[in-house]
């Protein structure tokens, strides 16, 4: 539902923002590629965006945010270019 209201985009950048579920060493790496990637299919599948390379996207960046006690979640920012 949220990827239906986005507007259709050229060319952006996109943070990862992985909110874990306790204070646990994790890799975080590990998780938010496999978010990217699954996200990036659904923007090309709702034709949000034409193409996952470096055509469309400028950059990604990895980020640990806050400790959600038992409900883990990755939030996505995405700038436009």
């Amino acid at each position: 539902k949220q990827i239906e209201d986005i507007p259709e985009l050229s060319k952006i950048s996109l943070e990862f923002v992985l909110h874990k579920y306790s204070n646990r060493k994790i890799d975080r790496h590990n998780i938010c590629t496999v978010v990217e990637k699954f996200f990036m299919d659904a923007l090309q599948e709702y034709h949000k965006i034409k193409g996952d390379d470096d055509k469309y996207i400028e950059q990604e960046i990895y980020k640990t945010g806050t400790i959600e006690k038992n409900n883990g979640y990755c939030e996505i920012i995405i700038e436009t270019v």
